[in-house]
């Protein structure tokens, strides 16, 4: 039993978070090095038959975790610098190809999108924590399209439009809030983001629903689930004969978790009511997309998570740079002034008319990704990159902040620069800036995988940063104040630590409380 300890202690998998080895797991430990030796001469022969696939570290063990143990993002960007920008990592004939470059990102997960659209077997969050039909673990084909086309209809541009009103009623609320109680500013964007998921998805929303037990139930889960989607975390996606092992300890508490909350106690909730929302269209659509109601609830409780934690999240980095780069915030400003002045409030009607504003929250999102690590998936063909072959079902990760690091697209990467989303001055008069639409960043996710909520993402970061900047200059406490920009923790949705900032009045707050009154639903 001791030597199936020492090897458990060498695995860099676990089984589960909290879970110590068992004579169970050691046995299954123990088995899979019996596993190695062929699992090597068979990636060996195998690697001779085909074209090569892109340059990595030495091949490991079978049992042998090939992602960095910790850091993961910033090690992917590591690696880019010494192996280029794809990249393979190999543990036995398990590959992952790693895609950490803006050109590679466009050939292989844009251009070739068609070709990388599956997802690799999950067997945590795609089989133990969810039915199969979470949209997220969906694989590729009939099904997932059926999915992705109902998913897309209620949430295309067009639709996105018609939530503006939902939108602009709660943005009001947090710059309402934001003067009543500015030291809560982060519970005040919380509190936006979810209350404008739930109405949206669900059609009902009251001033406490963001704050409701089931709502943090949802968000709980959704971020307790996100760490299966990590690359690396758990033993048994290598190793799926440890299936039957996953009611041990953490995970158990986990998947029981998310197994007695699919989202049914919302569908109860938008059936019967005339509230116009996500859910609603379809349930009426049902007939046209034939999906079960489990279904039609796992993905509604799915984008309700995704959508207010990534909204959130990103309203956070952007108040964050706001004060750690004043001299940016200073040109937003100045913009604003000449744009909105002060006797109105910023709108929807305004997005086309503040390129800097837009251009600072295209940087913020490329500053500091929200998902920094990326969402696997899975060539579903064999891809030809570069005198490479990646293989049909070789799993892919486009590592976006080992993209966001690339010098070539984003010289002086580390730096925070909106102005390299504006044309130049020989393009465009510095008097009447552009954006550029040369360059791009994957903030949603690639080709067809990208986030079917990003337009309503898009107006929502817009309508909020707008107002909270026309409204208020975001200072520093103190000139003593140093923010832990690098703090954030090794998770599938990057989060900054927590910080605290001053919002300083810019536009008397009688005025303010006027023009956000006289504000439209722009529909």
């Amino acid at each position: 039993m001791d030597y199936l300890r020492h090897l458990a202690e060498h695995l860099p998998f676990s089984v589960t978070d909290q879970t110590s080895l068992t004579p169970v797991t050691g046995a299954v430990a123990a088995f899979t090095a019996f596993l190695a030796l062929y699992s090597i001469k068979n990636a060996a022969s195998s690697s001779q038959k085909r074209s090569p696939l892109p340059p990595g570290p030495p091949t490991k063990w079978f049992w042998q975790n090939p992602f960095p143990k910790r850091d993961v993002a910033r090690n992917f960007a590591a690696l880019a610098d010494q192996y280029g920008g794809v990249y393979t990592l190999s543990a036995g004939n398990n590959k992952f190809v790693v895609v950490a470059s803006y050109e590679a990102a466009l050939e292989i997960m844009e251009k070739a999108g068609g070709s990388t659209t599956d997802r690799p077997r999950s067997v945590v969050g795609g089989e133990l924590m969810a039915r199969s039909g979470r949209l997220i673990f969906e694989g590729a084909g009939d099904h997932f399209r059926t999915v992705r086309k109902a998913v897309h209809t209620a949430l295309q541009p067009k639709a996105a439009k018609s939530y503006q009103p939902i939108q602009i009623d709660h943005a009001r609320r947090v710059i309402l809030n934001i003067m009543d109680n500015p030291d809560k500013f982060a519970d005040h964007l919380q509190s936006y983001a979810s209350s404008v998921t739930i109405q949206i998805m669900y059609g009902k929303c009251t001033p406490t629903s963001a704050t409701s037990p089931e709502v943090q139930r949802i968000l709980q889960n959704g971020r307790n689930g996100s760490n299966s989607l990590i690359p690396g975390r758990f033993i048994i996606e290598a190793l799926p004969v440890l299936k039957p092992l996953h009611r041990l300890g953490g995970m158990k508490r986990i998947c029981d978790a998310l197994e007695n909350t699919p989202g049914i106690w919302w569908l109860g909730r938008a059936e019967g009511t005339a509230a116009s929302s996500f859910l609603r269209n379809m349930i009426e659509t049902q007939d046209e997309h034939r999906l079960p109601d489990y279904e039609l609830a796992e993905v509604t409780s799915i984008l309700f998570g995704a959508g207010s934690d990534t909204t959130t999240v990103g309203l956070n980095f952007a108040i964050l740079a706001a004060a750690e780069f004043p001299e940016e915030l200073k040109k937003v400003h100045e913009e604003l002034n000449k744009v909105v002045g002060r006797e109105r409030a910023p709108s929807f009607n305004d997005m086309g008319s503040l390129p800097l504003l837009q251009a600072f929250i295209e940087e913020v999102l490329r500053w500091r990704p929200i998902v920094p690590i990326g969402i696997a998936h899975s060539a579903n063909k064999d891809v030809h990159y570069n005198g490479y072959v990646i293989p049909e079902g070789t799993t892919i990760l486009g590592s976006h902040w080992a993209i966001s690091r690339d010098s070539t697209a984003y010289p002086n990467p580390d730096s925070f620069l909106p102005s390299r989303w504006l044309e130049s001055p020989t393009t465009s008069p510095p008097s009447s800036p552009k954006l550029r639409t040369d360059l791009r960043f994957f903030t949603y996710g690639f080709g067809r995988r990208v986030c079917p909520g990003q337009h309503v993402a898009n107006r929502s970061l817009f309508l909020n940063l707008a107002l909270i900047f026309w409204a208020f200059d975001v200072v520093r406490p103190s000139k003593d104040t140093v923010y832990d920009i690098d703090g954030w923790k090794d998770t599938l949705v990057m989060r900054p630590p927590p910080f605290k900032v001053r919002f300083v009045q810019r536009v008397p707050k009688d005025i303010v409380r006027r023009a956000l009154g006289d504000m439209g639903g722009e529909n």
